[in-house]
């Protein structure tokens, strides 16, 4: 009697199981169904009135638009451009990409002494041949506006860094200045 019993068990399992998944079947199949519904009215609707603006025999993108005041199109290509230049200044996933746009900023900020840079390169060219090197020194001035720039830059990565550097006199081990006061917040709650 108890291998009948749970043969029946187990056959319960099994319909219960294969009713769940039928249901979860039905279910999506019913969701996609509603929603091309959706989408096959909008386009029939969107396909009727193009189709009836060309028999008319007017411009269809044009009198779609008609229904737009000018304030309302200058936002919105206003709003367009401004997608556009967020989504190039968010392209930049490439690391040498991204270096190069770096380089060629630092570079156009570089003043060039040309005149200096012609005396050194006659000097080079009167005493030897065109395809030696050209050798030049870079100035003190030069040297220390670079290391300048490093370290304005380096001190610029260091604020805007996400992760700020944790006192480590604190045994506590907050993780920031908000953590601390929640903590001195619940310490003085239930104390």
């Amino acid at each position: 009697m108890s291998s009948r019993l749970e043969a029946l068990r187990k056959k319960k399992r099994e319909a219960q199981s294969q009713n769940k998944q039928e249901l979860y079947k039905d279910f999506q199949n019913q969701k996609l169904k509603s929603v091309n519904l959706k989408a096959l009215a909008r386009g029939k609707e969107g396909a009727e009135d193009k189709l009836e603006q060309i028999n008319k025999g007017d411009d269809y993108t044009r009198a779609k638009n008609w229904g737009w005041s000018v304030e309302e199109c200058e936002a919105w290509e206003a709003k367009q451009n401004e997608r556009a230049a967020a989504k190039n200044r968010s392209e930049t996933h490439d690391y040498g990409k991204l270096a190069e746009q770096v380089y060629t900023k630092e570079i156009s900020k570089l003043q060039v002494d040309k005149e200096e840079y012609s005396k050194a390169r006659a000097k080079n060219s009167a005493g030897t041949s065109n395809t030696a090197y050209l050798v030049q020194k870079p100035s003190k001035n030069k040297i220390s506006s670079l290391a300048q720039g490093i370290q304005e830059t380096s001190a610029k990565r260091a604020a805007l860094s996400k992760r700020k550097t944790t006192d480590n006199s604190n045994s506590e081990g907050y993780i920031n200045e908000k953590n601390r006061q929640f903590n001195m917040k619940l310490d003085r709650q239930y104390k």
